[in-house]
């Protein structure tokens, strides 16, 4: 039985499988980076945490702890490793610039570090959006349309001038960090329905190839609050994506969009779910145990969507070639097979 809980996991964009993981007690495993391909790598330690693979060359991985949030280096997919010594604290979120893999940014409490040299040395500036003090970011997206657009969240109160006291605060940056602009007043007219005031964002996407076009999703199991917003102009409004949603109290941990099928998927307490314009929100893979899903990664190069549970393991499943649309649930047929850890889902899909 495959058990693992895995906190979150990223796999290298190549056609070879890469993937790295953070776990529940069991730190972190690496598996088919170069030296083991085929088999897994644990490290060592406590509780894993986020992670990221550099797509420009996956010898080089950056990971954390979940506890500390402390970042780790590896130049040879895990096999070694080097820390910063630093405990940002809690659940860091780790991003490379989508323009130079060399830059890292590392969103933790208080505020989000820039590493302009990772690969050599762990120098940094603080840069964080205002009042923030030592809360927690939760989460952090670079636009790769132009890498000085940055969004960010926080957890906790901060102290804006002119805002209601959401809470939790979601953040825009269009001068790499240099200055912020808090876009949390935006989600509803009135501040008492804001989803900033009873629940935290978990995760933030930009469409690849228009950056105004955003999506946000919201944690914590509260009725009455909407879990998944879309933005086409920047931030400046917002529309909930509500239809067919499984249900109001049901968390939204994580998020992907898919340009090439053109699907947003989220990751849920009960599965994977896709959205499309005609249908809303539908689940994804039969066969995927009703688990907690911690997050969700795609492999362009593959055409395959992973996903990590709290409890097990890693899933795979192979997307669509095509811009696609589903008229029901039967026009998707999935077959499964285990490999090693994880199970393999393959889809096709009929017209």
């Amino acid at each position: 039985m495959y058990n693992t809980e895995f906190y979150g996991f990223d796999i290298a964009d190549k056609s070879q499988i890469q993937i790295f993981g953070g776990c529940q007690d069991l730190s972190n495993f690496s598996y088919g980076a170069s030296g083991f391909e085929n088999s897994w790598l644990h490290l060592g330690g406590g509780d894993g945490g986020n992670c990221i693979i550099d797509d420009t060359n996956s010898a080089y991985v950056y990971f954390t702890e979940w506890l500390t949030g402390r970042l780790y280096r590896s130049s040879d997919g895990g096999a070694t490793y080097l820390s910063t010594g630093a405990n940002p604290w809690r659940k860091s979120q780790v991003v490379l610039s989508p323009t130079n893999s060399n830059i890292l940014y590392l969103g933790a409490t208080g505020g989000i570090r820039i590493y302009s040299n990772i690969r050599v040395n762990w120098n940094y500036v603080l840069k964080s959006p205002p009042g923030i003090d030592n809360n927690r970011i939760t989460a952090l997206e670079i636009d790769k349309n132009n890498s000085n657009i940055i969004y960010t969240s926080s957890n906790g109160y901060a102290n804006v001038i002119g805002h209601p006291n959401y809470i939790n605060y979601v953040w825009k940056s269009t001068d790499n960090g240099g200055t912020w602009t808090s876009i949390s007043h935006n989600f509803t007219n009135n501040p008492n329905d804001n989803p900033c005031r009873n629940g935290y964002v978990t995760d933030i996407e930009i469409n690849p190839k228009n950056s105004n076009e955003i999506w946000v999703c919201f944690g914590r199991a509260t009725n009455g609050i909407e879990k998944v917003f879309h933005s086409e102009d920047g931030g400046l409004t917002w529309n909930p994506l509500s239809f067919n949603y499984p249900a109001e109290n049901i968390p939204a941990l994580a998020i992907q969009y898919d340009e090439i099928g053109d699907l947003l998927y989220v990751a849920t307490d009960v599965g994977i779910f896709f959205f499309d314009e005609i249908n809303g929100w539908n689940q994804l893979g039969i066969g995927l145990p009703k688990k907690l899903i911690t997050d969700i990664e795609l492999n362009f190069k593959r055409r395959e969507l992973w996903v990590s549970t709290l409890g097990r393991g890693i899933w795979v499943v192979e997307l669509p070639d095509e811009h696609c649309y589903f008229s029901n649930q039967e026009d998707i047929l999935y077959l499964h097979l285990h490999i090693g850890m994880m199970t393999k889902l393959y889809v096709q899909t009929f017209t």
